[in-house]
């Protein structure tokens, strides 16, 4: 490709945004309304070599079931809310179900210190905070600090069953 033609190509383009975007539906529900509804869409193996699998089909399901709990506790578009947990099925549910409510998602790392996850939920105006027990101590530690938390939910086990929902208890 010379650079006269690089040039045109490169004036003629345009992005194709559409005018609404759900993330949730296009990487999960979409693929509930076809044959790949049963198809695997997530596996998950621990370090003990516990395993799940879930379809699209179960993803769909549990993450809206995380968004509506999420609706239930008041959230609406663009409320946030940070996830603190290890690499478990949780997080892509939680994440998957908040988009899809349009609140909006804080990934974070589980190595995170206090001062790191205070300044956080600060930052971003967080509303809640998705933990497992193991992780729950830092956040305790630095809510008196966080004027905007007012939401702390943690799944009762480290390891998320398959048909169970992250959202076990506030």
């Amino acid at each position: 490709m010379g650079e006269l033609e690089y040039e045109k190509i490169y004036k003629a383009w345009k992005w194709d945004i559409p005018k609404k975007y759900n993330i949730g539906v296009d990487v999960i529900d979409k693929h509930t309304t076809s044959k790949n509804k049963n198809k695997v869409a997530l596996y998950w193996e621990n370090a003990a070599g516990e395993t799940a699998r879930y379809t699209f089909w179960d993803l769909k399901n549990l993450s809206n079931k995380f968004g509506n709990a999420l609706k239930k506790l008041g959230f609406k578009k663009e409320d946030r809310f940070l996830i603190r947990l290890p690499n478990i099925p949780a997080f892509q549910i939680s994440f998957l179900g908040g988009v899809k409510i349009g609140a909006v998602p804080i990934p974070s790392s589980v190595m995170f210190r206090e001062h790191e996850i205070e300044y956080r939920i600060n930052d971003s105006s967080a509303k809640a905070v998705i933990t497992t027990p193991k992780f729950v101590k830092e956040v305790h530690a630095v809510k008196n600090n966080c004027k905007t938390l007012n939401i702390l939910l943690s799944s009762e086990t480290q390891t998320q069953r398959k048909g169970s929902s992250p959202l076990i208890r506030s």
